[in-house]
C-alpha cells in the first residue's frame, strides 16, 4: 500500500478555520482507502496534547512538534531583514525540522504532501522523495493587496517587502515539487 506523508505547518485539530477544514477533510477522505497516511504537524501551544481518537480520524501514523510561540516583536522586526518571508520564518525552527526528519525516516513515504507553500521550508534536502504542494492562494498576491490597502506608509512598505520576498520564495518552493 503506498505511503503518503502529509506535512502541515499548522495544527489541524480542531478544524475551526477554512484551511484546517480543507486539510482535515482531505485526510479523512483518503484514510482507509488506497493509502497508508502519515501526518506530521504541531501540537497546540496551549491546552492538552491532541487526543489519539482525533488523530486517528486523520491518519494511520502521527508525529508532532511543540507549536512555536510567537517570537517577541524585536525578533520579528529583525526577521524583516531576512530573505525569507516572515510568515515562513515562523515555521522554520529546530523541533519542526527534527519531527519532519523523523517522520520521513520512520515512515519511508512514497509521496510527501506539503500543505501550503509555507511548509516547503520544512523540506528535508537529504531525503529524495516525490512531492506535492497543496496551495490554493498565491500568498505574494495577498501580501501585495495588503500593501495597497495599508493606511500607513510604514505598513505599506513592510507588506511590499514581504510580498517581494514571498514571490521569490513561492517561485523557488513550487519549482521543487513534482506537482502543485
Amino acid at each position: 500500500m503506498p505511503r503518503l506523508l502529509f506535512i502541515s505547518p499548522q495544527c489541524l485539530i480542531p478544524a475551526d478555520a477554512g484551511g484546517k477544514i480543507r486539510s482535515s477533510d482531505l485526510l479523512k477522505g483518503m484514510k482507509g482507502r488506497h493509502f497508508e497516511l502519515g501526518l506530521v504537524m504541531p501540537q497546540p501551544a496551549s491546552g492538552p496534547a491532541l487526543a489519539a481518537p482525533a488523530r486517528a480520524e486523520l491518519c494511520d501514523q502521527f508525529w508532532s512538534w511543540p507549536q512555536r510561540k510567537t517570537p517577541p516583536l524585536a525578533q520579528r522586526l529583525l526577521g524583516l531583514f531576512s530573505p525569507t518571508p516572515l510568515s515562513v520564518q515562523l515555521d522554520d525552527f529546530g523541533p519542526t525540522h527534527a519531527a519532519v526528519a523523523l517522520s520521513i525516516a520512520e515512515f519511508k513515504p512514497d509521496l510527501v504532501i506539503y500543505d501550503f507553500v509555507h511548509a516547503d521550508i520544512l523540506r528535508q534536502p537529504r531525503y529524495q522523495h516525490p512531492s506535492v504542494c497543496l496551495t490554493h492562494n498565491v500568498e505574494a498576491e495577498i501580501f501585495a493587496r495588503h500593501a495597497r490597502k495599508a493606511e500607513r506608509w510604514t505598513e505599506r512598505l513592510v507588506w511590499k517587502i514581504e510580498a517581494q520576498k514571498m514571490r521569490r520564495f513561492e517561485q523557488r518552493a513550487l519549482a521543487r515539487h513534482n506537482t502543485v
